[in-house]
């Protein structure tokens, strides 16, 4: 199946960039039985964390890219160019029905046709089925086959396709299958080069998609504002090298304009920029920290961490009306502010409803109070109260985070031991106290099961014990707010003296709404076009629905102000957003759209978030050129050592006249010395010229070119 072969082949490109990997650095690797869980945890076999790596998001990944395949055959059955039927070999798009609906493996082929993926090479004559539902007419060439294919049935009859082994072609299907998981992989590695091993095991398995700040660059901020950067830089620092590490770093200045959004994968290059923020401006309390933190909600990817820094209350009604102030600010003679109860519940019950926390501490505490749950509860208003959590063999580093009044009280226990907020460290936990927080380091040991932490405050609180990320999949959920708790027993363990109870909570509050968006983002988008996005809006009652639609980077943008859904539309009505860019926005650039969409009588709101790439027309089809110069040195005496005899090689790489010119060449095998320089070839063409020095211990080398739309040669 489509979803086997992509699988397989992901599995084995991940697992073969890990093995290299691991050959640079003297580690062993699994050769074989890969699985999704084996090749996540070998690959991750230099993290820094002792807890247990969870593939989930590595499988989630696959599934994806899984679904992306079986999706063409679901919304395009019938698109001959998408399938390689009909012999449309120029247009087609799955690599993976190349293999199955041509003749390819009838021609005795057994490498996989790389044409495919190099698109300046001319295609062979090759034949593939024809295939239509409708009618029988074809030319005197073959068919696809199966009992739809009308065609079949005319001659040549019976069809060619080695979809399964029940197929006409049926014997040939191993083969088939086999070539399409080789053909994919070596897309796959024009992937790796073009990417490089880092990006491209980031982009299956990375445990933290994103890590984002929003940081208040008001006059205020003036004194806290490098304790906040030494704080980001902590946080960035502690995640580098771990399973945490994220796939891509986003930062939100907010003054007065708030943004733009920075992204980057480069954790050095984002250190830079969050060292270059200054505080002014500002100064008419309060600030735009919910506009800010709306702004990361909608460039950052879900279950990203978002880091918000402020020493101001939030201009709530700028946010929920997209009204922004356009008022000029004096910022001489700013002082720090400092909140009260009421200016900060804002910030409290945004922490609640997203899983986080609200820290409020003195800048001086604030590099001690940052935090990343297994258990979590909020006792508002505030009472004594006995809260039991589960620790298991699977937990380590358990830190737990308790918010309240200074007069708080605890007594944390474990079986026959109990320790007191008296004691800072004592035989169950050490813990410190910064503000408004406690934060409680558990001295876990062997002791798992039951664990209990009695607080004992009359004002509000919270209660957070933190520890791994976990994913479920529901099957069907309970309308309004809910939270998920996950116990279970842990079937590995094998000790009678462990107590094997397994429990787990989701951080954040999960609230379902009878009123949904649903919006096409498979949209072409270049510089200086229209793009239309079509949209869904769905509902369990009629009425008219208010439509309000921006996006990050303030480009051109229409849509309807409302749309309606009567008593014979199906609970569900059609608009369309428009979106263009300026002609002059570079190539690459990426753009979020909200659709955000609310019922007339302002109880249900609801909204789709979409990225787009806007990429200008690619006219650079084709692939670096290599022509070796030179190749002098003699590594072919076996009576010297290796090690005293060297070898140099030099070439000259071109991208053409039209090309987009060459990003990087890298060396994919060898142990020598590359050096490279740019100059200008006889025709006016840019030229990259390579030279290479080794040993005659490592006699190889293959280089690899990668052009700056993404070109492998």
């Amino acid at each position: 199946t489509h979803r086997g072969i992509t699988q397989k082949a992901i599995l084995r490109k991940t697992a073969e960039v890990c093995r290299d990997i691991a050959a640079t650095e003297g580690r062993d690797f699994i050769d074989d039985n890969l699985s999704v869980t084996r090749v996540q945890r070998a690959c991750s076999s230099t993290s820094k964390s002792a807890s247990p790596i969870s593939a989930d998001m590595f499988q989630t990944a696959i599934n994806s890219m899984s679904k992306s395949n079986a999706d063409v055959d679901r919304s395009l059955p019938l698109e001959a160019e998408y399938h390689f039927d009909n012999e449309a070999f120029q247009g087609g798009r799955t690599i993976i029905d190349f293999y199955s609906h041509s003749n390819w493996v009838e021609l005795g082929k057994t490498t996989p046709y790389s044409t495919l993926i190099r698109p300046d090479e001319p295609l062979e004559n090759l034949a593939s089925g024809y295939f239509d539902i409708f009618s029988s007419v074809k030319p005197a060439k073959c068919s696809h086959g199966g009992q739809a294919d009308k065609t079949s049935t005319v001659d040549p009859v019976g069809g060619i396709n080695k979809d399964g082994v029940e197929s006409g072609h049926g014997s040939f299907h191993v083969r088939a299958a086999n070539l399409a998981v080789d053909a994919t992989m070596e897309l796959l590695e024009d992937i790796r080069v073009a990417a490089g091993d880092r990006n491209f095991l980031l982009m299956a398995l990375s445990q933290a998609p994103a890590l984002c700040f929003v940081i208040d660059t008001t006059g205020s901020m003036r004194d806290d504002i490098e304790s906040a950067k030494a704080v980001s830089f902590n946080i960035i620092d502690i995640r580098r090298e771990t399973q945490q590490e994220p796939s891509e770093y986003i930062l939100v200045p907010f003054n007065d304009p708030f943004g733009p959004v920075i992204r980057t994968t480069d954790a050095d290059a984002f250190k830079v920029s969050i060292n270059s923020l200054t505080a002014n401006g500002g100064g008419d309390n309060p600030e735009m920290s919910l506009s800010g933190l709306q702004l990361a909600l909608t460039a950052a990817p879900p279950s990203s961490d978002i880091f918000v820094f402020t020493d101001a209350p939030a201009k709530v009604n700028f946010m929920l009306t997209d009204v922004l102030s356009r008022r000029r600010r004096d910022s001489q003679g700013l002082a720090s502010r400092v909140l009260n109860v009421g200016q900060t519940q804002l910030y409290r019950d945004l922490a609640q409803t997203s899983g986080g926390q609200a820290i409020e501490v003195p800048k001086s505490g604030l590099p001690l109070a940052t935090a990343v749950t297994v258990f979590q509860a909020v006792i508002n208003p505030g009472r004594p109260e006995s809260l039991a959590f589960t620790v298991d063999a699977l937990i380590n580093n358990i830190i737990i985070y308790v918010t309240g009044a200074p007069s708080l009280t605890f007594t944390l226990t474990s079986s026959t031991l109990s320790q007191t907020s008296s004691q800072f460290n004592g035989p169950l936990a050490n813990f410190t106290t910064v503000g408004n927080l406690r934060r409680i380091i558990l001295i876990t040991g062997n002791r798992t099961g039951l664990w209990n932490i009695s607080i004992n405050s009359n004002t509000a609180y919270t209660v957070k014990v933190t520890n791994n990320d976990f994913l479920v999949r529901f099957i069907a959920v309970p309308a309004g707010e809910f939270a998920v708790r996950l116990t279970g027993q842990d079937t590995s363990s094998t000790s009678r003296s462990t107590s094997n109870t397994f429990q787990r909570q989701a951080s954040t509050q999960i609230k379902t709404s009878s009123l949904s968006v649903t919006a096409q983002a498979d949209i072409i988008i270049e510089p200086g076009s229209t793009a239309s996005i079509p949209f869904t809006v769905s509902s369990d009652t009629n009425g008219t629905f208010t439509v309000r639609v921006n996006n990050d980077r303030s480009y051109n943008t229409t849509s309807p102000s409302s749309v309606a859904i009567g008593t014979s539309s199906g609970g569900k009505a059609n608009g369309t957003v428009t979106l263009t860019p300026p002609a002059s926005t570079v190539s690459g650039t990426d753009v979020t759209l909200t659709i955000e969409v609310q019922n007339a009588a302002t109880t249900e709101i609801n909204y789709a978030v979409l990225r787009f790439s806007v990429s200008a027309r690619v006219t650079d089809l084709s692939g670096p050129v290599c022509q070796e110069t030179n190749v002098s040195g003699d590594c072919s005496s076996s009576s010297s050592p290796c090690a005293i005899s060297f070898w140099n090689f030099s070439a000259v790489f071109t991208d053409g006249i039209n090309g987009t010119g060459i990003a990087s060449i890298t060396l994919r095998q060898g142990n020598g010395t590359l050096d490279t320089r740019t100059g200008t070839g006889a025709g006016g063409e840019n030229i990259t010229v390579v030279t290479y020095n080794s040993s005659c211990c490592s006699p190889n080398v293959e280089l690899a070119a990668v052009d700056r739309v993404g070109n492998v040669g």
